[in-house]
């Protein structure tokens, strides 16, 4: 039961890390899709989203280098915040939170504590928060699709996919968010599965949550992510 919760924050960073650790640009695809999904136009034919928060449940699954699942709820602020808390079996397990300034993640059972400033996260891409909330949401029409994300020798290192697209209140989004690629030497696969009929839009009252403690938490950065993942990798 403890790997198993101490798995969901390791799985959280290793997110951030796959998609921004080391990346100097971004490249689409060829690929991308332009035909209707669902009754929903093409891409290329859809309004860039006009939101200013949203509360959505949300899954985040791990399919390597571990099988492993959790559900939450993510609250989001547009240009601003985004929190995520993570439950498992009702007990809150991890919470993760992105600002302009920082990102936080938080291991609440074994009190472990990972924090590093936005900039070094998003390494070279350049990536600020409204862009990351553009892809975690699959909403942005001039994102391709798959989304190759390369690092400063021009080699992919990872593709974030997008699909299962819906209408809501916001503007088109996906409900399903895929991404493989490598970390060191571990393959990693991860998704996040949204839930759009029982998300809140443009509610005021929607803020996310502040003043957390985290007081006799034990630090770690960037460095130590890919040792967690590798050890899981070798599980």
């Amino acid at each position: 039961m403890k790997h198993i919760l101490k798995t969901a924050v390791i799985v959280l960073v290793g997110v951030l890390a796959l998609t921004t650790v080391s990346c100097s640009s971004s490249r689409g695809s060829s690929r991308d899709n332009p035909r209707k999904e669902n009754g929903i136009p093409p891409r290329s034919q859809v309004a860039a989203p006009q939101w200013t928060n949203v509360q959505m449940p949300v899954k985040l699954s791990l399919a390597k280098p571990r099988n492993f699942n959790v559900s939450g709820r993510a609250t989001m602020v547009r240009g601003r915040q985004i929190y995520l808390s993570l439950r498992f079996f009702g007990m809150e397990v991890a919470t993760v939170n992105i600002t302009p300034d920082s990102v936080t993640v938080a291991d609440r059972f074994h009190k472990l504590l990972f924090t590093e400033s936005t900039s070094k996260v998003m390494g070279r891409t350049g990536y600020d928060i409204n862009t990351i909330q553009d892809i975690i949401l699959g909403m942005d029409p001039s994102i391709e699709n798959p989304l190759e994300i390369e690092n400063g020798f021009g080699n992919k290192v990872a593709t974030i996919k997008f699909s299962d697209f819906v209408e809501t209140p916001a503007g088109v989004m996906a409900s399903v968010i895929e991404a493989d690629g490598k970390i060191k030497k571990t393959d990693v696969e991860v998704s996040l599965e949204w839930n759009p009929k029982r998300a809140q839009w443009n509610d005021p009252a929607l803020v996310p949550p502040g003043g957390n403690s985290y007081n006799g938490y034990r630090t770690f950065g960037l460095p130590e992510v890919t040792e967690m993942l590798n050890s899981l990798g070798e599980m």
